[in-house]
């Protein structure tokens, strides 16, 4: 009888071994569990993220190409506009080229005395 106490003992200190590992199973499950759907939701909100991150990105490669052909027309109108500087400039100088020369003749018909005469006298000299 002492022995079969003495087993009997033995196996309640076993089956209460068993019973902890078997709770501490149970907790771990439930971590793991608990982990695993903590993981889940966390990969949705990267994904969710993952999709923001590129509509976003496709955003800005729109604008980043508007930018580019606004600064492209910006550009040809930068050239245009020292075109026509420079032919303005040009013009400037013909137009001061043409005063200057237009001067020289308004003097050269002040010295001359055909064309400096009145009328009174241009038709003395016609008749």
């Amino acid at each position: 009888i002492g022995n079969l106490k003495e087993s009997l003992k033995k196996k309640d200190d076993e089956l209460d071994k068993l019973r902890k590992i078997g709770d501490r199973c149970d907790e771990l499950t439930k971590e793991s569990a608990n982990a695993a759907k903590e993981f889940k939701e966390t990969i949705k909100l990267l994904k969710e993220e993952s999709n923001r991150l590129a509509s976003e990105n496709e955003r800005l490669k729109n604008t980043l190409n508007t930018v580019e052909e606004r600064l492209a027309e910006l550009e040809m109108e930068r050239q245009i506009y020292e075109e026509q500087q420079k032919n303005s400039k040009e013009n400037v100088s013909k137009s001061q080229e043409d005063l200057s020369t237009s001067s020289n003749f308004e003097e050269k018909d002040k010295n001359d005395p055909t064309t400096s005469l009145t009328p009174e006298e241009a038709k003395k000299l016609l008749y």
